[in-house]
């Protein structure tokens, strides 16, 4: 059985192209540029090979006129990934390169 870990961050301060140019950088990913009628403009990755996924988006959605996490409504941005690997390999990259980044969840699921 493998357990896939799923963190969150909150980003204050920074751009959402900024933020994904910095968290390319920092996991050696290529973040891409997505729009959605529900998520709005958003940057994302996924490793089909490793089953992990990276996505970056605005906290509030104009469209909407409400937060996507409410309970986050501090921060601008919000980060999110799910890997298989040691989560704290890229929390750890994150903090260094996005100071302004700040950990705030994380959730584990068993796969089989």
């Amino acid at each position: 059985m493998q357990t896939k870990t799923y963190d969150t961050y909150g980003i204050k301060d920074m751009g959402l192209e900024d933020a994904a140019k910095k968290l390319s950088d920092a996991l050696d990913i290529e973040m891409k540029e997505r729009d959605s009628s529900f998520k709005g403009l958003y940057y994302c990755f996924s490793n089909f090979d490793t089953h992990e996924t990276f996505e970056l988006l605005e906290n509030f959605n104009e469209f909407e006129e409400d937060f996507l996490w409410e309970e986050y409504e501090e921060f601008a941005l919000i980060f999110e990934y799910g890997t298989f690997k040691d989560p704290d390999i890229y929390k750890e990259k994150i903090l260094l390169k996005l100071p302004n980044a700040t950990f705030l969840d994380r959730n584990t699921y068993e796969k089989e």
